[in-house]
């Protein structure tokens, strides 16, 4: 006992002539360093405050060469993979979310290198020993999404278990060089953090964000209360404009608008690479987003409209 003590001791010990790692930057909002490997990133918000909404466009982010809704996942290199975890939802719901995630890519199909799990019927320390599972058959894996932290503790009031849970987070980190993205739900009465898990992951995360239904403007909004490594990011506003969820801006440096979640301009070179019948660009687009075809008349309406795509005899073409 003595023996290993002192070994632990001597491995934690300042070294000289130790060349520490460069900060490995994979998550950004807004520019921002919001997470680096080897540590984790709390999401915060109500009960159907629009915590999966930005949560599967972060996801989504990973996948493309542009940001969704100033949120981007950037893979360190060669570890490419995600481990998506929900803990909480119908399999409706799930397959609901994962959905959204191809629609936002632009795929038929989610990434080979994307993985996921619903563990909604398995105990805490079930989830933890899978969990655990995976990313030793996976060391590619760089990136780890827990939808529903506290379906990993059975008492988010004990101090004992939020302990035990913060430092297995900070372990698997460490050990598995990962950046893992919490997903906490605020209390309904005070919308503070929940239990000690809620106040000790507030105190431990890289950086914890809020996410918020304005009533007033009719949108949601994602805004940062504490970041370790960076200063604060102007606050991400999103609106639903009848067909999708559109970013609302606020700064002139932010000024790009997303259909679905995905960049509008990248999706109209998409769909109009050259002059096409409105048939065809309707069918590409449908194709692309997943969405309907009353969904997709409507937006092609509002680009008409709004003048990023124009009418030219029989075809159609951008501005």
């Amino acid at each position: 006992m003595t023996n290993d003590l002192h070994e632990k001791l001597l491995s934690r010990k300042y070294k000289q002539d130790y060349t520490p790692p460069d900060e490995n930057i994979v998550l950004t909002i807004g520019g921002k360093n919001i997470g680096c490997l080897q540590s984790f990133v709390c999401f915060q918000g109500l009960p159907k405050a629009g915590k999966s909404t930005f949560i599967t466009s972060a996801i989504a982010s990973a996948f493309t060469t542009w940001d969704i809704f100033g949120m981007k996942l950037n893979f360190p290199q060669n570890r490419k993979r995600i481990c998506y975890v929900d803990t909480e939802s119908s399999d409706f719901d799930y397959y609901r979310v994962l959905d959204r995630i191809r629609t936002q890519i632009i795929a038929d199909h989610l990434p080979h290198n994307f993985d996921s799990f619903l563990f909604r019927e398995d105990s805490p320390n079930e989830i933890q020993q899978m969990i655990e599972l995976y990313l030793q058959e996976n060391p590619d894996c760089s990136i780890l999404v827990l939808d529903g932290i506290l379906d990993l503790i059975s008492d988010f009031n004990s101090v004992e278990q939020s302990f035990y849970l913060i430092q297995w987070l900070k372990k698997i980190t460490k050990i598995h060089n990962l950046l893992i993205l919490c997903v906490l739900h605020l209390g309904k009465k005070d919308q503070n953090s929940i239990g000690h898990i809620g106040s000790y992951l507030d105190r431990k995360a890289q950086s914890v964000l809020k996410i918020e239904k304005n009533k007033e403007n009719k949108t949601i909004d994602l805004s940062a209360t504490f970041l370790r490594s960076s200063d604060e990011f102007n606050p991400i506003s999103i609106y639903y404009s009848g067909s999708s969820w559109t970013q609302a801006h606020n700064t002139k440096e932010n000024t790009g608008t997303y259909i679905f979640g995905m960049e509008k301009t990248s999706l109209i070179n998409r769909i109009l690479f050259e002059a096409r019948k409105y048939s065809e660009m309707l069918a590409d687009l449908e194709e692309f987003t997943g969405k309907g075809s009353t969904t997709c008349k409507k937006v092609l309406k509002d680009w008409l409209l709004d003048g990023s795509i124009i009418k030219y005899g029989e075809l159609y073409k951008q501005k």
